[in-house]
């Protein structure tokens, strides 16, 4: 899953063999700021991908009323909006 926030950021969750993995990329900077284990939470109204590793806290969140829509959410930076524009599941 691929969710690309309105501002900076893209968030690609995938996964490297059997481990659910978080990269984060600043499209600005254009540079990899993050690439660590994550896990994936699911709530009431959004499935959420956190990271199990790195200093800085990240929680990708899909909506599950409107799966074309995401958001990110890291330690020390504003929520940011997003679209998915790849659909296929971790």
């Amino acid at each position: 899953m691929v969710c690309n926030g309105t501002t900076r950021n893209t968030a690609r969750v995938y996964r490297r063999g059997n481990e659910l993995m978080l990269r984060m990329y600043d499209r600005l900077d254009s540079t990899t700021w993050l690439d660590t284990p994550a896990r994936m939470e699911t709530g009431s109204g959004a499935t959420t991908y956190v990271n199990t590793r790195g200093e800085t806290t990240v929680q990708v969140l899909q909506s599950q009323s409107s799966p074309s829509r995401c958001s990110i959410r890291a330690t020390n930076l504003p929520l940011e909006p997003g679209t998915i524009t790849e659909i296929a599941q971790p």
